[in-house]
């Protein structure tokens, strides 16, 4: 219900693809597997092609959509996952609270997600069902399901070490040699031109060992960032360090029982490497991202991953359980857990979910009337039109009557209202940006104020004849539990864009998209974007 026709961020590589592809600027092989930051994004990429194909325009809401469908699959390789120990499908319960639910929001919201980190995890896990050792007469399927883990994101590289690591520990001399030459030829057409956007700094191998540690255990305990935000570091890294100290536990367990090991050099079951499969892609993240900043571990477009680490956890706790007694009790804690994180994800990202919806929806009437997205390339330049020509922008204002400035002109600012502006160049959303950041604050508002369909207007107050642009709001409670507890509590607006906008002089009102004019708020009268303060 919150998926928007709307590009956002690295969508325009999808826009860029059907472009290519219809202008014939390259052949198809290259279109379809060339770089796309990092990554290599085939299944994305075929995708965009089909869904432009019968829409006749690219539609990022169906592809959306679409993308979700893919966290089936997930749920389906996640299954395979339990069934290798366990046939009773109460139990997976837990699993299915975790993938399905608003905890994973990024894959509601943005295409792309739902086509490379669900895919790559899905197809990784898929790879290393057929090498099982019971599967030994049809292990030849996993290749496919590699090179399919690695064309989905450059994260499912980290499934082919795990591989060759399980075949050597099964004593599987023959598919081990075979399976690294496939892969030797492989990788050296993988990384054949590729360039890495990454710049990895490091003061010295200590301070990077020190970092990207503290990195990986973060990433590894971030699924359950929702339970706090004055702790979230805390609550985090508790998660994470108890993750790998449990699962070192076993490891050590098992390395001193007297389990007869003649057939493997160590007994790795499908769920234990299924396990360090996800546990390698928060290494790969936290080496790749933790020099821009050790907050890239909690981005929303990571949390598949994180919902996985806690499930494959889950996962592997019950299958090294003996009585049915303590697997009753893991089900039980981790259940609670799960039901748990469901509830708050509901409750707490509704706002976070609604405000990113709305900055779309603000960029969708921004770009056509001004060649310019407020909230997108803020470190770049935006594309030209014609750029757009597969993809047609949604009208989601229809109500051109709050767009008029003569109305306004004569009103006044209401007394009560408290109006804050402040400019910073060091915005966590924006980072690096090339604009300054602006931040508004709106408070003591009327009671009456809807909580939907409310956007900032600003008006040119020089050029009264130019269309204005939209700005997002944000409803900002003291905490958000308070808010679920008391529906009725207006608290205040926040807004935070990058400057892009030419003039100084604006007339800011606040408006309801769906009503007339007659009811917009004006907020202020010829602010003077370039005398807001610096924080």
């Amino acid at each position: 219900m919150h998926a928007v026709n709307v590009p956002f961020n690295d969508d325009e590589g999808l826009l860029s693809t059907v472009n290519d592809l219809g202008n014939k600027n390259s052949d198809v092989f290259e279109i379809l597997f060339r770089q796309h930051n990092d990554h290599r994004i085939l299944f994305s990429r075929l995708a965009s092609i089909a869904i432009t194909f019968l829409n006749h325009k690219l539609s990022f809401r169906i592809m959306i959509i679409c993308g979700y469908f893919n966290l089936i699959l997930l749920g389906h390789a996640l299954f395979l996952v339990y069934k290798s120990f366990n046939k009773d499908a109460l139990y997976f319960s837990p699993v299915a609270w975790l993938i399905f639910s608003p905890i994973v929001y990024a894959t509601h919201l943005w295409s792309l997600t739902g086509f490379e980190q669900s895919l790559s995890i899905a197809f990784s896990l898929y790879s290393l069902y057929f090498l099982q050792p019971s599967r030994q007469k049809t292990w030849y399927f996993s290749i496919p399901f590699v090179m399919a883990a690695t064309l989905a994101n450059l994260d499912g590289l980290s499934v082919i070490p795990l591989a060759l690591v399980w075949l050597i520990t099964q004593k599987r001399k023959r598919e081990f040699w075979l399976f690294l030459s496939f892969l030797v030829v492989y990788l050296f057409l993988f990384f054949a031109n590729y360039r890495s956007s990454t710049v990895m700094e490091f003061s010295g191998p200590w301070q990077a060992f020190l970092e990207v540690s503290s990195a990986f255990v973060l990433f590894t305990g971030s699924a359950v960032k929702i339970l706090s935000d004055s702790r979230v570091y805390l609550v985090t890294y508790a998660l994470g360090a108890f993750i790998l100290i449990v699962y070192l536990g076993f490891v050590v367990s098992r390395l001193f029982s007297k389990t007869d090991k003649k057939d493997f050099i160590y007994p790795f079951t499908f769920v234990e490497i299924s396990f360090l499969k996800l546990l390698s892609c928060a290494l790969m993240i936290a080496l790749g991202r933790v020099t821009d900043s050790l907050a890239n571990m909690l981005a929303a477009r990571f949390q598949i991953y994180s919902a996985c680490i806690l499930a494959l956890f889950y996962l592997f706790v019950l299958s090294g359980l003996k009585t049915s007694k303590l697997k009753s009790w893991a089900f039980l804690c981790f259940g609670l857990l799960g039901l748990s994180l469901n509830f708050l994800s509901y409750t707490k990202y509704q706002n976070d979910v609604t405000y990113h919806v709305e900055k779309l929806k603000a960029d969708s009437y921004n770009f056509p009337n001004h060649l310019m997205f407020i909230y997108q390339y803020s470190n770049g330049l935006d594309p030209a039109a014609d750029f757009y020509k597969n993809y047609a922008f949604s009208n989601y204002f229809k109500n051109e009557k709050i767009f008029r400035h003569g109305n306004l002109a004569s009103r006044e600012v209401p007394s009560q209202i408290i109006f804050k502006s402040k400019k910073t160049n060091n915005s966590f959303n924006y980072q690096g940006s090339n604009f300054p950041i602006i931040s508004f604050e709106i408070s003591n508002l009327p009671a009456k104020m809807p909580k939907k369909n409310v956007f900032l207007v600003l008006f040119n107050h020089e050029k009264t004849e130019e269309k204005p642009f939209i700005v997002a709001v944000k409803h900002n409670y003291d905490g958000w539990f308070r808010s679920v507890l008391n529906k009725n509590e207006q608290g205040s607006l926040w807004a935070e864009f990058p400057r892009k906008m030419d003039g100084n002089l604006y007339d800011v009102a606040l408006c309801q998209t769906n009503q007339g004019d007659s009811t917009a708020i004006l907020i202020a009268k010829k602010l003077d974007l370039d005398s807001i303060s610096e924080e």
